[in-house]
């Protein structure tokens, strides 16, 4: 049922919510662990370090509960995905990974997971109850049209971006669950890229390697179709952020407490929000250009207040372990998906790419030229290359790469 949070309470359960993030986030998480833990009577926090730790910090002594990749299921999988995917995507793909995690290491009933970005504010245990009669809870990113002279672009962004937003997933356990959570993990693996731009060529109708997705998030449009036991969550009160706030009425009270539309504030999601420049709600909307509100003030100056205690100053500048090759050169987005798509083609499975620079220095410049070329003439030709200079024997044969007709060799035989 659609609504305000409301449910059968339990007294005493534990609020237990899961994140993900690198350690160069790792002070939001620790700001999310401590508003957490301030908010509510009995609660836990689980971190999933989409990173290596490498000595920058010591886990015993986080306010959370932190979770390696190498601790979870297939690691050997799990490595791929750390080449193939770029460290936004890599978070919002083992979050399938997590949900596995505490499902099958932990005795846990029920759980949220929550961005790290995001500061609670109220008691989440009206949220976890809207779980007594469902198993997956999925929150939208608003439950009020736009006006219509916002249609666009903010409205029509809701339909490239997701209906529902991803920072926010309840589960409980049970078979529907189950079956929803193997679907999602199952996705995640291998669609989770960050490539909403779809160029298409105007004569020849021909796609470029663009997919039209955004992560995880446009799956989650998916999930009332095709499971059960879903339900939404429209409490005004959770997951206040620039996608709603300026359909809801956000007060502090005299005594203190902050509500929105008369209901009590449960999270605040700071997306494209800047601790330099705090009272701007976020850099992804116009809306609140001038736009003024002392309880919204009130609420990222504790945010602040958090972030600068947690030293993100410090580790932001933390390097991501997965963005260089062993041998120290850097890992490009173009390398990333030139090996996913070799993958696809059941080539260079039993490789480490980390370990493998020359295998991209051909193959990428290659594949990316003939793109640019489907765009520029709306040519595009599959070829089998010459192996790449310094490929160890015993290694697969490169790939069939597109060529184009840019290239000197064969600008005769195109014009033909």
């Amino acid at each position: 049922m659609r609504g305000v949070a409301e449910g059968r309470i339990v007294v005493g359960e534990r609020v237990i919510v899961g994140t993900v993030v690198t350690k160069s986030h790792l002070a939001y998480a620790r700001a999310l662990a401590w508003s957490l833990a301030e908010t509510q009577s009995d609660s836990k926090l689980y971190c999933l370090l989409a990173d290596r730790i490498d000595d920058y910090f010591d886990p015993r002594t986080e306010p959370f509960e932190v979770i390696t990749i190498e601790a979870l299921d297939r690691p050997e999988l799990l490595h791929k995905l750390c080449f193939y995917y770029t460290r936004f995507e890599l978070c919002n793909a083992l979050r399938g990974e997590l949900h596995h995690y505490l499902w099958k290491q932990h005795e846990i009933e029920r759980w949220l997971y929550l961005d790290a970005d995001i500061m609670v504010v109220g008691d989440l245990r009206p949220v976890l109850a809207r779980l007594d009669d469902a198993q997956i809870l999925l929150n939208p990113h608003r439950c009020l049209p736009y006006e219509p002279g916002r249609i666009e672009p903010y409205e029509t962004t809701l339909l490239r971006v997701g209906v529902f937003n991803s920072g926010f997933l309840g589960l409980r356990r049970g078979a529907a669950a189950a079956e929803f959570l193997h679907w999602y993990r199952s996705r995640l693996q291998r669609y989770c890229f960050h490539d909403l731009v779809r160029f298409q060529n105007r004569r020849r109708r021909r796609r470029s390697l663009a997919r039209g997705l955004f992560v995880d998030q446009l799956w989650l449009n998916l999930v009332p179709a095709y499971f059960e036991k879903v339900d939404l969550l429209c409490d005004p009160g959770a997951n206040l952020a620039h996608w709603n706030l300026d359909c809801r009425r956000l007060v502090q009270t005299e005594d203190g407490r902050f509500t929105v539309d008369a209901q009590a504030l449960r999270f605040v999601h700071f997306s494209g929000w800047d601790i330099n420049e705090p009272y701007k709600v976020s850099a992804h909307s116009k809306l609140y250009v001038d736009w003024v509100n002392p309880a919204w003030c009130a609420l990222a100056a504790k945010y602040r207040d958090y972030l600068v205690k947690a030293r993100l100053a410090e580790t932001a500048t933390w390097p991501y372990a997965f963005s260089h090759f062993n041998s120290g050169g850097a890992v490009t987005p173009d390398m990333r998906r030139a090996y996913w798509e070799q993958l696809v083609q059941g080539r260079w499975n039993d490789i480490d790419p980390f370990d493998e620079p020359q295998l991209f220095e051909s193959t990428v410049t290659r594949l990316w030229r003939g793109i640019k070329c489907l765009g520029r003439h709306g040519r595009l030709r599959s070829v089998h290359g010459a192996a790449p200079r310094r490929v160890a024997a015993g290694h697969p044969s490169p790939p069939s790469l597109p060529t184009c007709c840019c290239e000197p060799s064969n600008k005769r035989r195109f014009a033909k």
